[in-house]
């Protein structure tokens, strides 16, 4: 997973743009590969919040039916 370090604003990066704000995991994987690593980082062991959200929900649904 990779993080902006950027939180609002936008710069322009070899003929495309990124929008911090809403800037997609691809967007800032391209960047991050440029070697702008100033502007993105990249978290190994991180998770997106979509699949905690995920797996908190089937975990609560395995509760329930106890």
């Amino acid at each position: 997973m990779y993080k902006s370090k950027l939180n609002k604003g936008t710069t322009f990066f070899n003929g495309f743009k990124v929008s911090w704000s809403k800037a997609t995991q691809e967007e800032l994987k391209k960047v991050h590969e440029l070697g702008y690593t100033n502007f993105v980082t990249k978290e190994e062991n991180a998770e997106s919040k979509k699949s905690n959200s995920k797996a908190k929900k089937a975990k609560n649904k395995a509760s329930d039916k106890e």
